[in-house]
């Protein structure tokens, strides 16, 4: 627990969460734990200091001390502040939740000080992927569909990303991947057995081994495309029994 705001040691307690989680972001994986917790440390200003555990009170002179000071912030090592900037950008793609804590944290980091410079590409990214969530929103197996691909883009060709959009070079995700040759990377399996008339056992292990081999985004994608489909038989069925009728 990290105790409230008047905790004498609420500081403390968010600095040694924050480095904590921080192990994961300089592995190039996404933890929500670190940007919930630097966002907290941004609003109450903890950077510029706090009382220790010993009930020390110390003063740090802004967020690179904090970032460097290896005992009482986040005790990165001197150059390796480019990983740390890669690896942010690299989670806020990955971030998936409503709140954007991510998003929050580097575009604070970004006023602070011209070293915290982030790729152009990923505000690009993110301006996409809110477009595409708005536009689509209605039609999911189409939203998942451009999802993925702006991703493809992201990974593959991320200067294409400022020319998509309305009264830009591409109007559509679509249009740019198809006009630069750019596909979702697809993995090679071996073929997945299927069966005329499945059993519901044998359904049940397609529905398995589909899950071992598809992402999350994937997943949403399948999942969005066989309600579409389902609902679509279910109203082809109901309008073949009012004729019957």
């Amino acid at each position: 627990m990290l105790g409230d705001r008047n905790d004498t040691f609420y500081g403390a307690r968010l600095v040694a969460d924050a480095r904590l989680h921080l192990g994961a972001i300089m592995n190039g994986q996404y933890s929500e734990a670190f940007f919930v917790t630097m966002c907290k440390i941004m609003s109450q200003e903890i950077y510029l200091g706090y009382t220790t555990f010993t009930g020390k009170e110390i003063k740090l002179q802004g967020i690179k001390d904090f970032f460097y000071n290896s005992f009482y912030g986040l005790g990165l090592k001197r150059g390796t502040i480019n990983i740390f900037l890669a690896n942010c950008s690299k989670a806020a793609i990955s971030d998936r939740t409503q709140t954007q804590y991510s998003m929050r944290f580097i575009r604070w980091l970004q006023k602070q000080d011209p070293v915290f410079a982030f790729p152009q590409e990923l505000f690009e990214y993110k301006r996409l992927r809110y477009w595409v969530a708005c536009k689509y929103r209605r039609r999911k197996s189409e939203m998942w569909l451009r999802l993925g691909l702006l991703q493809s883009i992201y990974h593959q060709k991320p200067h294409l990303l400022q020319d998509i959009g309305v009264n830009r070079k591409y109007e559509d995700v679509v249009k740019c991947a198809e006009e630069n040759d750019i596909s979702e990377v697809s993995k090679k399996f071996k073929p997945i057995e299927l069966y005329k008339n499945p059993t519901l056992e044998q359904v049940r292990k397609l529905a398995e081994k589909l899950d071992e081999r598809l992402d999350k985004l994937e997943k949403r994608v399948l999942i969005a495309k066989l309600i579409e489909l389902y609902k679509l038989g279910q109203q082809n069925d109901d309008s073949k029994a009012v004729l019957n009728n």
